[in-house]
């Protein structure tokens, strides 16, 4: 545990996404994890029945703590759900010189919406500029790109259009492009070049697995790795995550960071 890798996000009281996701992840990765809980939810595997922001004071206060006394290597953004806390949370970090992976959480699994207000167009403009990677699934990319998906070819055409919004890399995770196919393309579009990541499709509901991929992959930059090799190894671990999930409650499945 030789580097610190800060997650800020919301707080998942059934533990399958958000902070507990990360720091459980970032622990699986044998790096400290440091958070700041931007909400708190009242969840299951079932649904999100209530959500309470957090007053922008307490956020700023976590934020603040953490980074006069950690070494923080790489910063993962989950769940922000308010322009509010995008402004406050870029302001503190933007110019820190450290490496952003930024999970544009919009939508829970259950159908919940979380995002409010003037979320997307201040997200654009006060964060992702400032980002090293953005990981949206297709339809945070439909919404971030303006785009709309419906083949691989529009995967690509996304991709170039997330990437003039200011961050250095972005991949869009092809799970939901297409159910009906046996395979998932993930595309990572880095300086000007395409990358693929076949794998499986393992039926089932999961939970967390945006955010579970979205730490791995800050964990891995932590530790060094080039943003291809550390995708790489994330989605070797992400792979592993799922086929080791067992539907513990009785809605979705949460992903099983400790699958060793």
């Amino acid at each position: 545990m030789k580097y610190t890798v800060m997650s800020i996000a919301g707080s998942d009281s059934g533990s399958g996404a958000g902070i507990q996701a990360d720091l459980k992840t970032i622990m699986m990765h044998d790096l400290w994890g440091v958070c700041v809980i931007t909400s708190i939810t009242a969840q299951n595997t079932k649904k999100i029945k209530k959500i309470y922001r957090l007053p922008l004071d307490i956020i700023e206060s976590q934020l603040d703590a953490l980074l006069e006394d950690y070494d923080i290597r790489t910063i993962k953004i989950g769940m922000l759900l308010s322009p509010e806390i995008i402004e406050l949370v870029s302001n503190k970090i933007k110019n820190l010189g450290i490496d952003i992976i930024i999970d544009p959480v919009m939508r829970s699994t259950s159908g919940t919406d979380l995002i409010k207000g003037d979320y997307v167009s201040t997200l654009c403009k006060s964060l992702i500029p400032y980002s090293t990677m953005i990981t949206p699934n297709i339809e945070e990319a439909k919404i971030l790109s303006q785009i709309e998906i419906s083949n691989q070819s529009d995967v690509k055409k996304a991709c170039k259009k997330i990437i003039e919004l200011g961050t250095k890399s972005v991949i869009i995770k092809g799970g939901h492009i297409n159910p009906s196919i046996s395979e998932v393309f993930d595309t990572l579009y880095y300086s000007k070049k395409f990358y693929y990541f076949k794998k499986k499709r393992v039926k089932g509901n999961f939970h967390g697995l945006g955010c579970t991929f979205s730490s791995s992959i800050a964990c891995n930059i932590a530790k060094g790795y080039d943003i291809v090799s550390s995708v790489k190894l994330s989605e070797v671990f992400i792979e592993n995550v799922i086929n080791n999930s067992i539907k513990i409650a009785h809605g979705l499945i949460p992903v099983n960071q400790k699958y060793i």
